[in-house]
């Protein structure tokens, strides 16, 4: 029979929780419960191997943290829902397989989410547990394991640095843009190590006026902790300011790699047309029945609006995807700004890129690009 342990946070603190699974080396779930919120944590032998939400399932949660951090849409999402239940296949797997995200990245996400949930849960003092001993079934091995013990000398030390810059950043909601230079700060932070400039570089290059400060957290793909520090060290120096007057929230439709050879460019290039060239094919053959036949009604099934949407946005989001990475193949270097693109890279794209009310624009990295899509 399985051990079972129950308490409540008042009584028996959440870094003893810990702290105890960690020294007896424990196997099972961990839920925790506060305010209405509920995580689970899986441990095995005593490390944590996995954390997060409990209110969905896991699919749901990555899923869900893949639209927040630029890697997919909320359409995208319900479509590869709807396929991993009618194919069989597991959700994770379809999203690899259909280039949605890399393994790197996706096992990057994981790490992401069950960062977040720890950090979230070591601020709680209040609310319930339960621990009960079972086997977690997982594939990783225990070198990518996280130590209880070390969680709690690292996570502690994060809930106490919180406290120091937290009220310096705006509410998460509010839409903040760059004042001033950043050149002196980004100097300063350089003297800090290479990750405290890594994290700085993706927060700046995301503030641009138009995003929530959520949304820049969540698409520096940094976690909350890192990602709010960034930022209160940025309000501390004078380089950011609150813009009064709030504008349209923007999502992430892409997340654009470079390092593509010419040869999966093309590739690309024609897997882009050909669901257009199928479509018109379809509609010849039947205009050409309906002419050879006389046939004064065509029997055939409506096609949706919604899906049209879908599949001209994602046709648009590949022209835009393969005229980057043709510029760049042929320049050496990503363009400043959609604008930049010439006609060889995109027949037609100057005025998406130009008119203020395209429907992309795109936020250039040290080693990577953000293609957003405006919400409409």
């Amino acid at each position: 029979m399985g051990v079972a342990l129950n308490g409540n946070l008042q009584d028996f603190g959440i870094a003893e929780v810990f702290q105890l699974i960690g020294q007896q080396r424990k196997t099972g779930m961990l839920n925790i419960e506060h305010a209405g919120r509920g995580v689970c944590l899986a441990f095995d032998a005593g490390s944590v191997v996995w954390g997060a939400p409990a209110a969905r399932g896991l699919d749901e949660v990555l899923g869900q943290r893949l639209i927040r951090c630029g890697f997919m849409t909320a359409d995208a999402l319900t479509t590869l829902h709807g396929e991993a239940r009618t194919s069989g296949r597991p959700f994770r797997a379809l999203l690899v397989s259909q280039g949605v995200i890399s393994n790197v990245d996706l096992e990057a996400i994981d790490s992401l989410i069950t960062h977040d949930t720890i950090f979230d849960v070591l601020r709680w003092t209040e609310g319930s547990f339960h621990f009960s001993a079972q086997a977690i079934q997982h594939d990783r091995p225990p070198e990518k394991l996280l130590g209880a013990e070390q969680i709690l000398m690292d996570g502690l030390r994060m809930v106490d640095e919180w406290q120091t810059f937290r009220a310096k950043v705006p509410p998460l909601e509010s839409i903040v843009e760059r004042t001033g230079d950043v050149a002196a700060h980004r100097e300063r932070v350089g003297r800090e190590g290479e990750s405290q400039a890594e994290y700085f570089e993706r927060i700046v290059q995301l503030i641009d006026g138009r995003m929530s400060l959520q949304r820049v957290i969540d698409l520096s793909r940094l976690g909350l902790f890192d990602a709010t520090r960034a930022i209160a060290e940025l309000a501390d120096a004078g380089l950011i300011t609150t813009v009064e007057k709030k504008g349209p929230q923007v999502s992430p439709d892409a997340a654009i790699r470079p390092g593509h050879s010419a040869g999966q460019q093309a590739l690309r290039a024609i897997a882009a047309v050909i669901p257009v060239a199928l479509l018109g094919g379809l509609v010849y053959l039947i205009a050409q029945q309906a002419v050879g036949t006389g046939a004064s009604r065509i029997e055939a099934f409506p096609i949706e609006r919604r899906v049209l949407d879908d599949a001209r946005t994602m046709f648009e989001k590949r022209q835009i995807r393969h005229a980057l990475e043709a510029h760049r193949y042929r320049t050496g270097s990503w363009p400043a700004r959609l604008s930049d693109l010439e006609a060889g890279d995109f027949p037609g794209g100057g005025a998406m890129a130009g008119d203020p009310e395209a429907s992309y624009y795109y936020e250039r990295g040290e080693s990577n690009i953000i293609l957003v899509a405006r919400e409409r």
